[in-house]
């Protein structure tokens, strides 16, 4: 942790700024698919990092490259804007996604997830 990094996390906290975005994917008038992304400060660095929680498309929509397009316009805004990095899951049984995601990011190793239901 530098200490640059830990004192912009913490003006983020002082500042109670929480970044949330929304992007919609529309056919003509038609909504198919929405982004929900946020960013938060990084302890490593001064730079933010952005998290896609939520990318849906509608099924007769899927197989397009639709999800491989919101990450990659999400992408573009990182870097106009110095992000660190973005990063998103999606389910183990979701192949055909995972294959998109693989041909324009790494996966992150090294890391279990846990969750705690509340």
């Amino acid at each position: 942790m530098t200490e640059d990094g830990l004192a912009g996390v913490w003006a983020c906290f002082d500042e109670q700024k929480h970044q949330a975005y929304g992007l919609g994917l529309r056919n003509g008038e038609a909504l198919i698919g929405f982004a929900h992304y946020m960013l938060y400060p990084c302890t490593q660095s001064t730079k933010m990092i952005c998290y896609v929680q939520d990318l849906y498309v509608l099924p007769d929509y899927r197989g397009r490259g639709l999800g491989k397009k919101v990450i990659q316009y999400i992408a573009e805004i990182g870097r106009t804007k110095n992000w660190r990095k973005i990063h998103w899951e999606t389910r183990e049984t979701n192949k055909e996604a995972q294959r998109s995601y693989d041909k324009i990011a790494s996966r992150e190793s090294g890391w279990v997830h846990y969750k705690l239901e509340l």
